[in-house]
């Protein structure tokens, strides 16, 4: 409709006679758009526990690319960031907890060779990441949440980045 003017149609309402009687069902689908956050998307669904993941972007929006992928315990599942992936990050909450080290593995065709960490909003620094499996040593702190932000990246640069798990 043109500005000001109500659409044409708002809603569907229609009322009609059938010269029989009929059983009908009733249905609807439902679709997540781009723009829910990826906690949203796992208690609408009924996934995750006690950790939430919140990642700052999906490679095309896709939710199968969402943050939690990333802590599944499935090695098959990712975080796939959009490109580009430098400055992307990953938010993980759950309970306080004390942490000493972060175990992280990701393909070792393309990687993210460098992570800034920041534990309840303070800078814990910047780590060095290898392909495939790393533990990063951090310095023990106690926190109730983690953010992992994208520095720099190696490897094949025309392959998205891969966030088997954290």
């Amino acid at each position: 409709a043109a500005p000001g003017m109500l659409a044409e149609e708002a809603r569907l309402l229609r009322d009609f006679s059938l010269p029989t009687e009929r059983t009908f069902r009733t249905y609807g689908l439902l679709r997540a758009g781009p723009n829910i956050s990826d906690v949203a998307y796992d208690q609408a669904t009924g996934r995750g526990g006690p950790v939430t993941a919140q990642a700052s972007s999906r490679f095309f929006d896709d939710l199968t690319w969402r943050g939690s992928q990333a802590i599944d315990g499935d090695p098959n599942t990712a975080w796939v960031p959009a490109a580009p992936e430098i400055g992307a990050s990953l938010t993980l909450t759950g309970p306080t907890q004390t942490i000493s080290e972060l175990k992280i593995t990701q393909d070792s065709r393309a990687w993210v060779d460098r992570l800034a960490i920041s534990a309840d909003g303070v800078s814990l620094g910047e780590f060095e990441v290898a392909a495939g499996e790393s533990v990063i040593p951090l310095p023990a702190t106690t926190a109730s949440s983690l953010e992992l932000t994208l520095v720099s990246r190696n490897g094949d640069a025309t392959l998205p980045i891969f966030f088997n798990e954290v």
